[in-house]
């Protein structure tokens, strides 16, 4: 039977590449969906952070409460980035992907004895799919490739105060911003060289805020408690939409239009406690997302996170005194749900820390490992290992301010 004009586009726009896995994958098929996949929290200048950690040393982007507590420096400075080695799998293939990935770019400069301010840039979604399948249309099995590629980053202003021996106040202002490419095409078939192109671009100004309290137990102990809450909002996107015939090599366009789409950030919000014992720090984090506001096949999530750190010791006699560590933990359940089944996300990490340049800085060396999906009702099952490398500077001038 011959696959009409109608039947094949109207197969491209209704086939979900997350809802119908076959053959081929590669990379993450799970960032089809919406914005794609939320990358920051996973990136090690994310995981080891804690709503409730007043980090002296480092800057703490999950509480931006926390930037005015950093009490080593009068400004930090820190930058990363890491390599992954990616393994999808199903009951019947897998493959092997390796990709490198930016972690971000912080500054913190202190405004004030009482409060600093931040200035970072760091990824906050990727898309990266590439999937062949098989479907059935007007009764011809026809295949199917879906690629996609693309993202979000974040440019955001954050700023602490601390309004009370104990208290402190903080907020960021972030711009959203990226652009994302998809492309399905009918590879067998009648309509074989039929191909649907989307080229998506949005921008975003978007708030969210936290809050934490300390108390002092003696000299070097200390327990805290932090908020943080993200509010909801509607990205507006430019959609370029095209349909194409590339049989003849040269593509010819027998669509095109540009369209208005829109992307929604959830809403959330997250509790955390934290404990200083000396040189030694604990903290772990609950957090609660709405993504079932965002639309049909997503679901509210939940997400722990526990973390453990070492700051070297107090008086360093030897370079090996001054060498931090730190492992971390978070489990969540992904906010998709797909073919009835949502599946959970978990990341485990470790790293060490080198002092350098007179120990005002550190060279960070981490390893972590991501586990995301399910092979159960035909899915994918991804696993990530990842090995970073992040530098952290503070007073990266030699000039140390003081404050009255």
């Amino acid at each position: 039977m011959q696959v009409s004009f109608s039947n094949a586009v109207l197969a491209l726009l209704s086939f979900s590449s997350v809802s119908c896995f076959a053959q081929t994958i590669i990379s993450s098929p799970y960032s089809s969906e919406g914005v794609g996949t939320i990358t920051g929290k996973y990136s090690s200048l994310g995981v080891f952070g804690g709503v409730a950690v007043q980090d002296p040393y480092q800057i703490n982007t999950s509480n931006p409460a926390s930037y005015s507590n950093v009490s080593s420096a009068t400004h930090v400075f820190e930058t990363g980035g890491q390599y992954q080695s990616i393994k999808t799998s199903t009951l019947d293939a897998s493959e092997q992907n390796k990709k490198g990935m930016f972690n971000g770019l912080n500054f913190l400069f202190r405004t004030s004895k009482a409060s600093s301010a931040v200035v970072g840039l760091t990824p906050f979604s990727t898309v990266d799919y590439a999937i062949t399948s098989v479907k059935d249309v007007a009764g011809e099995s026809t295949s199917f490739a879906y690629n996609g590629t693309g993202g979000f980053n974040k440019f955001f202003i954050g700023t602490s105060w601390t309004i009370a021996n104990n208290l402190s106040l903080g907020a960021h202002l972030s711009y959203l911003f990226g652009s994302l490419k998809r492309e399905e095409t009918l590879l067998s078939g009648q309509a074989a060289g039929l191909a649907i192109h989307q080229r998506l671009s949005a921008r975003k100004i978007i708030l969210d805020y936290g809050i934490q309290y300390r108390l002092k137990i003696g000299d070097r102990h200390s327990a805290s408690v932090g908020l943080v809450y993200n509010m909801k909002e509607v990205m507006t996107a430019k959609n370029h939409f095209a349909v194409l015939n590339l049989k003849q090599g040269v593509p010819d366009t027998l669509i095109a239009k540009a369209e208005k789409k829109t992307f929604t950030t959830p809403e959330s919000i997250g509790l955390g406690l934290a404990t200083t014992l000396g040189q030694f720090a604990i903290s772990s984090d609950l957090s609660f997302t709405k993504w079932a506001d965002v639309g049909p096949g997503y679901t509210n999530a939940l997400r722990g996170r526990l973390s453990f750190q070492y700051y070297g010791k107090r008086n360093p006699e030897s370079y090996l005194d001054m060498i931090s560590v730190r492992a971390g933990f978070s489990v969540e359940e992904n906010y998709l749900v797909i073919r009835q089944t949502q599946f959970l996300t978990s990341c485990a990490s470790a790293a060490i820390g080198f002092p350098v340049a007179r120990n005002s800085g550190s060279l960070i060396l981490s390893y972590s490992m991501l586990k995301n999906g399910t092979t159960d009702n035909g899915l994918i099952y991804e696993r990530a290992h990842g090995i970073s490398i992040d530098l952290v500077f503070r007073d990266l001038w030699g000039i140390k301010r003081k404050f009255d």
